[in-house]
């Protein structure tokens, strides 16, 4: 007998529901209590986003309470580190955690989730008291498994849809078919939305998250905490013909609202770029700025460096589906040092190394081209990019043809 329903024998023993039912089987007693709509209550808890990248998206975890017997357990699916000569985060971004499920009492759970000082929603589950008692059942059934240990990673085996695959399976395989006209597309289309005011962070992970975020999904795979109110509540449930959860719009509160800041990855694109025009203006035109455009396109070359450290990182070193082939690998890498590179005269190398950078820039830069590109309006980081290659290869170009017309005029003299 499952764990759900040892619980409820040992209390039925000596409750009072026991006693006015002694004429009929234990099992049948068991079911007229449990089958009552008010025995077992199911709702789904939403945390708030926490202050680390890997939580700046929220939490997911399911509710299972009979108040009737003091009974009250929390379950969610959460990433266990077992890498110890890695940090949690990296762990998390080279797709090396693995997951387990974990019941523990509500009580401590929401004390764990206040000791991060994030905030919890809560959206009872309109389920039938069958499909209450299913549910539970098949919770207990995934902790207290023998292997309970599951590939983690953020792309399909995370909080969200773990957690959630077992209302559409309680929900006899059509719990979410209602939000397949909804939910379409890829996962990266919905990037923004996820994180919410988290641009910043959510800049980071459209970064490191290759083509695999770009695949078509199915709805399981597209749902994330900061929105179920919305899409749950257009599920219908089999059997009773209810919404799976009441409409709610808890996503635009100011729980939602993290660090907000003015300076967002478009605003500060968008300076960036006006001073690259600047700066190119005055180097071509007026032959000034030189130090001014030292310092800037050396922190560029920086950044792209940095960022190509960790993607090429992830490329050659993470497990899939986080090691997918990612485009912004072909841009950010740390080959771009060779830039910096000083000498009397800008090598041959350093020449096509800077073309071909110029030219993935600026086609990055075409809206369109490129599902990545356009989160977050990157295609602009790369218009800064590609207006400095391009500054550079034209000063570089007006050198050599100063050079070849002064050296074909002293030709003519000797």
């Amino acid at each position: 007998m499952d764990y759900l329903c040892r619980i409820l024998m040992a209390l039925l023993l000596f409750s009072s529901e026991f006693a006015s039912h002694a004429q009929q089987s234990p099992d049948d007693d068991i079911m007229a209590v449990i089958n009552h709509p008010e025995y077992i209550e199911a709702s789904l808890l939403v945390v708030s986003p926490g202050k680390a990248v890997y939580s700046a998206g929220g939490h997911l975890a399911i509710r299972m309470q009979c108040p009737s017997k003091d009974i009250d357990y929390t379950y969610q699916f959460n990433a266990i580190q077992t890498c110890e000569n890695q940090s949690f985060a990296a762990a998390y971004f080279s797709g090396r955690l693995t997951g387990e499920y974990i019941r523990s009492y509500t009580a401590d759970f929401i004390g764990e989730v206040k000791a991060e000082q994030r905030s919890i929603t809560e959206l009872p589950m309109h389920l039938t008291p069958q499909q209450e008692v299913k549910l539970w059942s098949m919770l207990d059934d995934a902790v207290d498994a023998p292997d309970n240990s599951h590939p983690f990673n953020p792309v399909y085996n995370n909080c969200c849809a773990m957690t959630l695959r077992f209302v559409g399976i309680t929900n006899i395989d059509e719990g979410f078919n209602d939000i397949n006209s909804i939910l379409v597309g890829s996962s990266r289309r919905y990037l923004e939305d996820y994180f919410g005011d988290a641009k910043w962070t959510g800049l980071a992970w459209n970064l490191v998250l290759g083509s695999e975020f770009d695949k078509e999904k199915v709805p399981l795979f597209l749902l994330y905490p900061r929105r179920l109110g919305f899409y749950l509540s257009r599920v219908t449930v089999k059997g009773s013909g209810d919404f799976l959860i009441d409409n709610n719009e808890y996503y635009n509160s100011h729980e939602w609202r993290t660090s907000y800041s003015i300076f967002t990855p478009t605003l500060v694109f968008a300076i960036l770029l006006a001073i690259a025009v600047l700066l190119s203006e005055m180097s071509i035109r007026r032959h000034s700025a030189h130090r001014a455009c030292r310092v800037f396109d050396t922190t560029l070359i920086i950044i792209n460096a940095i960022i190509g450290l960790v993607l090429w990182y992830q490329q050659l070193f993470a497990e899939p589906p986080v090691s997918t082939f990612n485009e912004m690998a072909l841009f950010f890498t740390p080959l771009s040092l060779l830039l910096l590179i000083r000498s009397k005269a800008i090598s041959i190398a350093q020449v096509i190394l800077l073309a071909y950078f110029t030219v993935v820039a600026f086609y990055y830069s075409i809206p369109g081209t490129s599902p990545q590109a356009e989160v977050y309006d990157m295609w602009l980081a790369m218009a800064v990019y590609a207006i400095r290659g391009a500054s550079h290869i034209a000063v570089i170009t007006a050198s050599v043809i100063k050079r070849y017309i002064l050296k074909s005029a002293t030709t003519r003299l000797i």
